[in-house]
């Protein structure tokens, strides 16, 4: 549904100009995005901008990843949700890791997916309690584990969200 809704208005491409280039210059941020067809916008002029990068969408919940899914079904992402099956799961992974597709889009459990090349990850709806996992064993934070690759690795690291949480603007400098 939102791929056929990814129209933006008229006045705003060029701000969606203006954020990618500050996202090429910086190695994290927070992005103010309102609403899923802006996110899918300014992934999709990322990627496109960024052909040498692999890309990854850590959404909070399976209906966000799969609206995402399709309005960037263009780029042909690996999708992993976590409901899917284990074979399921596993040929989506093993398609980004052989680089068939520069483009994952998942859920939480994308964090914990590694990729020798990864060089960008965006959380999205980064203030949402579903990227802490604290139910079940392994318990972890999304967005802690990713802060943690991006000063080991030096990778890119987007926050994207409405209204930033006090520990993303730390993190973000």
């Amino acid at each position: 549904p939102l791929a056929k809704q990814l129209t933006i208005p008229s006045s705003e491409p060029e701000t969606i100009l203006d954020t990618l280039k500050i996202l090429r210059a910086r190695k994290n941020a927070f992005v103010l995005c309102p609403d899923l067809k802006r996110v899918a916008a300014l992934i999709a002029g990322y990627v496109a901008q960024e052909e040498k990068h692999t890309v990854s969408l850590i959404c909070p919940n399976v209906r966000d990843a799969e609206l995402l899914a399709g309005a960037l079904s263009h780029l042909t992402p690996a999708y992993i949700s976590g409901e899917e099956s284990n074979g399921a799961r596993w040929k989506a992974w093993m398609r980004w890791r052989k680089n068939e597709t520069r483009l994952m889009i998942a859920t939480r459990i994308g964090a914990l997916l590694p990729h020798p090349a990864l060089s960008t990850v965006f959380i999205i709806r980064a203030g949402h309690e579903n990227h802490k996992q604290k139910d079940q064993n392994p318990r972890y934070d999304t967005r802690s584990a990713l802060h943690l690759w991006h000063e080991q690795t030096h990778g890119k690291l987007f926050f994207m969200d409405v209204m930033p949480r006090g520990d993303d603007l730390a993190w973000c400098n």
